[in-house]
């Protein structure tokens, strides 16, 4: 099992109803690191819209189709599970039996934990992943960081 190295940055705005560990963080660099090292790296999920996956994401990412309100409120109400989302089937596997593991995500706007409230579009994402029993982690910073350029496909324009 891999455990990703983390700041423990907690969501303090807005409490949720249930007790859960804070949203952990994981930085560009760790993450590269995490995906180089192969046979066991985490799962990592772009919930961006699909038009922007397809101009560029982490390399090795999945995308998630939740960029939509109606995707997002399915989600929410349990209409539809998260493996629904995903188009991949090989990640829709992996996801399935995520028990343990922990599992990336990130959109283009969310770079820190205190910014993910019960309101906030990946909050659905994050309560799922805590459901299939999954620790979900969030990518620090954004996805055009230059700092994280590494990460992303040739493809994305740095200013």
């Amino acid at each position: 099992m891999l455990y990703l190295p983390t700041s423990r940055a907690p969501n303090r705005r807005r409490p949720s109803k249930t007790s859960h560990p804070p949203l952990q963080l994981v930085s560009p660099s760790e993450l590269d690191t995490a995906l180089r090292k192969g046979s066991t790296s985490p799962l990592v999920l772009d919930c961006r819209p699909t038009f922007a996956f397809g101009r560029g994401h982490v390399n090795g990412a999945v995308s998630l189709r939740c960029s939509d309100r109606i995707s997002r409120r399915r989600l929410q109400m349990g209409r539809l599970g998260l493996c629904d989302l995903v188009s991949d089937q090989e990640a829709r596997e992996r996801l399935q039996t995520c028990r343990g593991e922990e599992v990336v995500v990130y959109d283009d706007g969310t770079s820190e934990a205190d910014q993910v409230t019960e309101d906030h579009p990946l909050s659905p994402v994050i309560a799922s992943i805590r459901e299939l029993g999954a620790r979900p982690v969030l990518l620090k910073g954004k996805i055009y960081c230059p700092f994280c350029f590494f990460l992303c496909i040739s493809e994305i324009r740095y200013s």
